[in-house]
């Protein structure tokens, strides 16, 4: 087992052919968490009955799901899946459901109109709200909005999600009750504001993260990624920090289970 042991904030391992198989990669890679990430009612529904499955034959592993609507998926979400979107929240099994989203606002594709992401976007706060969990965000081109509508109506912890800002946006993040959640960006040659805004952060209020499949940190970028390359991730933010990789690995999962709610396996 490898001495840092990291968690992975967010990743979409649910969606993998065999999430099982995945774990098990990840135990014996140093990984002692991940949250499955849902971005539609399907994945939503795929990322709870994953975790459901997951958690008794990984006691080892902090497994937990989230039930999001992606801004690119707002649009259909208007048009009939919010019903059962809801549904699935309320119904699902207690201590598996830790968070919704991910959701918020992407003006850089516009997959979806404007004024449906605003929508589904505030309703999604609205439920996190209604249920005392956190938000995890996905924002792209649309800081201002994002921060518009969270000042207005957010009232629970907020997860700054593959966080892609430089030290002024991290600045600007950190005014919210929020962590922010660096994933396999930082680690890019062209990411030199965001590798400073995780040099920048503190230690008390920051995530790593996959967002696997995508976004793989260097040297495996172009390949998929996976759950336990949140250790390429960890270990690149605390060589630019001068710490040592374990102390980092051991706060930034603290963080994450404090986030969560989820307690520290005793397997």
């Amino acid at each position: 087992m490898p001495e840092s042991r990291w968690f992975d904030s967010h990743c979409h391992a649910h969606e993998d052919e065999d999430p099982a198989a995945t774990a098990a990669e990840g135990l014996e890679n140093g990984l002692v968490g991940m949250m499955l990430i849902g971005t539609t009612a399907a994945t939503t529904e795929r990322a709870i009955k994953v975790a459901t499955e997951l958690r008794p034959r990984f006691p080892q592993l902090s497994i937990a799901a989230t039930a999001g609507i992606h801004p690119h998926d707002a649009d259909e979400a208007l048009a009939g899946s919010w019903e059962a979107f809801t549904r699935m929240v309320v119904e699902a099994p207690a201590g598996v459901l830790a968070g919704i989203g991910e959701c918020g606002l992407d003006f850089y594709y516009d997959y979806s109109d404007r004024n449906a992401q605003r929508e589904i976007f505030l309703r999604q706060i609205e439920l996190a709200n209604s249920l005392s969990l956190p938000l995890v965000i996905h924002t792209r081109e649309a800081w201002d909005d994002t921060f518009e509508l969270l000042r207005e109506h957010s009232r629970t912890r907020i997860v700054f999600h593959c966080f892609t800002g430089g030290p002024a946006e991290l600045k600007r993040c950190l005014e919210f009750d929020s962590l922010i959640s660096f994933s396999g960006i930082v680690t890019f040659k062209s990411a030199a504001e965001n590798a400073e805004a995780a040099t920048l952060c503190p230690t008390e209020r920051m995530l790593v993260e996959t967002d696997s499949p995508y976004l793989t940190p260097v040297p495996y970028r172009g390949k998929p990624n996976k759950p336990h390359f949140v250790s390429l991730v960890g270990e690149f933010i605390a060589a630019r920090r001068g710490m040592d990789p374990a102390e980092l690995a051991a706060v930034t999962a603290a963080n994450a289970r404090a986030v969560f709610g989820l307690a520290e396996p005793t397997a």
